[in-house]
């Protein structure tokens, strides 16, 4: 039986900056500006009904100092560099209403602007939290092989170049690595946001974050365990997140403009600026779409290119079966419940994709599928009533064997089962990106099953529309280009980069970016250098646009 599913030897990361983000109420900056709010609403009601009172003016200068302090603090540092935004214009009008002794007035500024950048703090936190999520990919120990060849558990920063390292069935790779013995399946969604487990065998290439699905793996560590492609994505992340929510940096507001907005009405163009933008952000949010920053969302206006991801974003990130190739002594039906029958004892996304394929009826009823053969040829011996499969073994990254009826029956690529007479139409699917799992009786290749990670459906519209509206398109992808293209083509997608590193696509959307106005649409973790190298995500990788 497959053992992706056992439960990991290692714990994950949990480092502080993966933390849950606080409670809304529980929010410092927050708790401040309603600390503010209620100061100003007291000073309020005590000059309303006792004029002149010394408390209502005590009242608006500690909300005044309060809220005050959620922005002035930034004001200084844009100041010392030479730059003007939003918050130096909040300071000089709210400077200028206490000169004109109406601190009441300064303190409501203060106050309303201290909420729009307490939520902006908040925005950006959550968003920071999330990309740091990356981290919880690495284990926090590993096993190192010792030179006696004994195990050595050790923490996964103590991993150096050279280190010889053993990773069981439901571990992660804990650093980039070269397989040196071994051979088993890997799950990298998380990582490159391919949807099929990759087979490695000796000499391949290991990523960290990577899950080991199926056999024990002795891999020589390429780089430390500090720092290796996984951390770098986090590196390059928060080097890509660094505009804020607020209006765009004022390098554009001249001196003049700066006088024009503090003598007229300072405190609505303040207020509006990052109010609107955060009201924007939050409706779209309803809709599933995500903005990286405020300044993302006012440019998204001036979009003329689109990056996708493919995986979950373009496609179901789901694999189906979409063909079956069979021998002229079997039937579709009978291959598919065949492999089944031994698929049901995997916990592979194709496995699953073959399990699921089969008919409700089916699954119940076997004889309705198996027992009519449209042949009576000798080679192709009658099949009972509900199979029983006995001694099902899995295949380290080749496939899936056993006993079906008194049968051997093996299901697996077609470098592990040769697809004899489906060799050429085979090669020309798997050219095409596609799935080919081979079936064989009793060392016979009796057919073969085409499975694929489909298009979603509204995607080839979706990516109609943007055309039409003059609109460009690319897809990235750290898929095979074959996969990639055939893709591409069906959603009408002609600018296609496959088999990117996170790096690499980051550095496509960054050089996009030099010549266009891009958005980047991604789902997945793997896809946050090229996110925040963007303007917006889709959060839940439907392209709803």
């Amino acid at each position: 039986m497959d053992t992706c599913c056992a439960t990991p030897a290692t714990p994950v990361n949990t480092d502080t900056d993966t933390r849950e983000l606080a409670l809304w109420w529980r929010d410092r900056n927050l708790q401040i500006s309603m600390l503010a709010g209620l100061f100003l609403v007291l000073s309020i009601a005590t000059s309303w009904f006792f004029a002149g009172n010394i408390l209502g003016t005590l009242g608006a200068w500690i909300s005044l100092l309060l809220g005050a302090g959620q922005f002035v603090p930034e004001a200084l540092t844009k100041l010392a560099s030479k730059k003007i935004g939003i918050s130096v214009l909040m300071t000089l009008s709210a400077i200028g209403a206490v000169l004109l002794g109406m601190v009441e007035e300064a303190a409501g500024l203060a106050f309303l602007y201290s909420v729009a950048e307490a939520l902006e703090h908040r925005a950006m936190t959550g968003a920071r939290h999330s990309l740091r999520s990356l981290l919880d990919l690495l284990p926090t120990n590993a096993t190192r092989i010792g030179q006696d060849g004994k195990d050595t558990q050790i923490d996964v920063s103590e991993i150096l170049p050279g280190d010889r390292l053993r990773v069981h069935a439901g571990e992660r790779i804990p650093t980039d690595a070269i397989v040196h013995e071994g051979t088993s399946r890997l799950d990298v969604s998380a990582v490159t946001g391919e949807s099929i487990p990759v087979n490695v065998q000796p000499g391949d290439t290991v990523y960290a974050g990577s899950i080991n699905q199926s056999g024990v793996l002795h891999i020589h560590a390429t780089a430390p365990g500090s720092r290796n492609s996984l951390t770098a994505v986090v590196e390059l992340v928060e080097k890509l997140k660094t505009s804020k929510v607020t209006a765009r940096e004022s390098q554009t507001v001249s001196p003049a403009h700066s006088c024009l907005v503090c003598s007229s009405s300072p405190r609505a163009l303040g207020i509006s600026v990052p109010i609107t933008v955060i009201s924007g952000i939050g409706a779209v949010s309803k809709k599933g779409i995500v903005f990286t920053s405020g300044s993302a969302f006012e440019e998204i206006g001036s979009i003329n290119h689109i990056a996708f991801d493919k995986t979950g974003t373009l496609t179901n990130n789901q694999p189906v079966v979409v063909e079956i190739l069979t021998d002229p002594s079997y039937t579709e039906a009978q291959i598919l419940a065949l492999a089944a029958r031994l698929e049901t004892h995997s916990h592979h996304p194709i496995a699953r994709a073959i399990a699921t394929a089969v008919a409700p009826d089916d699954a119940t009823s076997d004889a309705t599928v198996l027992d009519a053969a449209p042949s009576a040829e000798p080679h192709a011996p009658a099949i009972h009533d509900a199979p029983v499969v006995h001694d099902a073994r899995e295949v380290p990254g080749a496939g899936m064997e056993g006993t079906v009826d008194g049968q051997r029956i093996a299901v697996g690529n077609s470098r592990w089962l040769a697809p004899q007479q489906f060799a050429s139409r085979v090669a020309e699917l798997e050219d095409a990106g596609a799935t080919i799992v081979v079936v064989a009786r009793n060392n016979e290749t009796i057919g073969a099953i085409v499975v694929r990670d489909e298009l979603r459906p509204e995607a080839a519209r979706a990516v109609a529309e943007l055309n039409a509206a003059g609109i460009g398109t690319t897809m990235l992808t750290g898929d095979n280009l074959a996969t990639a293209r055939t893709l591409a083509n069906h959603a009408a997608i002609t600018d296609v980069q496959a088999q990117l590193k996170p790096k690499e696509k980051a550095a496509a959307v960054q050089r996009l970016s030099t010549t266009k106005q891009v958005a980047m649409i991604g789902d997945g973790i793997n896809d946050a250098p090229r996110i925040s190298s963007g303007t917006c995500r889709n959060r839940d990788g439907s392209p709803r646009l």
